[in-house]
């Protein structure tokens, strides 16, 4: 069994909830716009492309993917269908972090623009950047 992104995020919210309303001390943690393992992340707040993302890269053009199988919903989190698009969660939809490839255990905010944790990592908050936003389909 499987379990979505989104699912995983509800969990560790709703999860880790508790322990921030119980914690008797009222200290705020530490807000910072990435969070790393070991030490500190390499790249500083405004960065603007990862180290490796060449700035001079030709832009636009067309992409075509080709997955093997069949779907019968383009919703990713449709469960009934018993099948969904291959390929469309990280073609689609943004996550709240980003992980540099040479950063293995340092995230940096993608639609987070500020992730708050205290020092036991008992909880984490996360405030969205104020460009970003959630498209609903109109029908």
């Amino acid at each position: 069994m499987s379990v979505s992104p989104i699912s995983g995020l509800m969990f560790l919210c709703l999860r880790l909830a508790p322990a921030r309303a119980q914690d008797p001390s009222g200290d705020k943690g530490l807000t910072t716009y990435a969070i790393a393992m070991h030490g500190q992340p390499a790249l500083p707040a405004d960065f603007s492309r990862l180290p490796y993302a060449d700035p001079q890269a030709t832009k636009g053009g067309h992409l075509a993917l080709a997955y093997q199988g069949t779907f019968d919903s383009l919703n990713p989190y449709n469960l009934s269908a018993g099948s969904t698009a291959q390929g469309l969660i990280g073609n689609v939809f943004q996550s709240l972090m980003l992980r540099s490839l040479d950063e293995p255990f340092t995230l940096y905010g993608l639609i987070a623009q500020s992730i708050e944790i205290d020092d036991a990592r008992s909880y984490v908050i996360f405030r969205l950047d104020p460009r970003r936003g959630f498209r609903t389909a109109h029908r």
